[in-house]
């Protein structure tokens, strides 16, 4: 009697546990991500974004973990989870909301120290992943955060110009700009010649059609000077209007300027010589 006691409390003792884990559902049941904004946001020029959604699962399943993390140069952190009070994810059972943006204290830091370090990067990836109880694989969806681009400065209308040289005087209308004009050549083909005046704290490069059309902002302006070669002088024969749509910039100390010369002109100054004049207009 006691052997067959014995025999039934291990039986029992068996098939209690299996009976409580075999009535624990398993299934390939996976959870949806939904992001009202999309897979890609962009920052405005002060930083603001927001990202917000549901997280859903089907009906008599149940969502267990959900987080989000930052990814940027194979990197990742995590930013926020369920397990956490901090009203990014809200919700329960089978459907949670979300809402993150750029005042989340942690996502904050983490963006901070990104482009601080990486003052090149343009974007970053918010990755959230949520999974299913005893469901299947954990689903992923990455949201790109895209910087703000940085600001520019459009150039200035197109203003008016004249550089004049009257004989060997020096030439008006240059100062500014840091340029100073001679003449060069010999009887029959002399030339107005525009260099710095000043190498130092003047550069001198030649720029085409495309660049006055094409470029219409300051840093765009910079940028091209910057990387053009420098010359030491550009030339204009000394016959009316034959330098139509030349196109000249200058690098100033820090000011940056690209002209459109429209004409040449050459006339007598009576005792005083030769009138020089190169005309046309310049961007800022």
């Amino acid at each position: 009697m006691k052997t067959n006691l014995k025999k039934l409390f291990l039986a029992v003792a068996v098939a209690v546990p299996f009976m409580f884990t075999s009535c624990e559902r398993t299934t390939d049941d996976v959870a949806t991500i939904r992001v009202t904004q999309g897979d890609s946001v962009k920052m405005d020029a002060d930083g603001n974004f927001l990202i917000s959604g549901e997280i859903t699962s089907p009906e008599g399943t149940r969502i267990d973990d959900i987080s989000a993390r930052l990814v940027h140069g194979g990197l990742t952190h995590l930013v926020a989870d369920n397990s956490r009070d901090d009203n990014t994810f809200t919700g329960s059972g089978n459907r949670f909301l979300f809402s993150i943006n750029q005042s989340h204290a942690k996502l904050a830091e983490l963006l901070e120290k990104i482009q601080d370090e990486n003052p090149e990067a343009t974007s970053v990836v918010l990755r959230f992943t949520a999974s299913v109880r005893n469901g299947g694989m954990p689903t992923e969806l990455n949201v790109t955060i895209n910087f703000p681009d940085e600001p520019t400065t459009p150039l200035s209308e197109p203003t008016a110009f004249t550089w004049e040289r009257v004989g060997g005087t020096a030439a008006t209308g240059m100062s500014q700009f840091g340029l100073q004009m001679v003449t060069a050549g010999a009887v029959g083909n002399f030339r107005i010649q525009v260099s710095p005046a000043a190498v130092a704290t003047t550069k001198l490069v030649n720029l085409a059609a495309a660049d006055w059309t094409g470029i219409t902002t300051k840093e765009a302006l910079k940028e091209r000077i910057d990387a053009a070669a420098s010359v030491a002088n550009v030339e204009f024969p000394m016959v009316n209007n034959s330098s139509v749509n030349s196109y000249v910039g200058v690098r100033h100390n820090d000011d940056y300027f690209i002209f459109h010369v429209v004409s040449t002109a050459t006339a007598s100054a009576g005792d005083a010589g030769t009138r020089n004049t190169v005309s046309g207009n310049f961007k800022n």
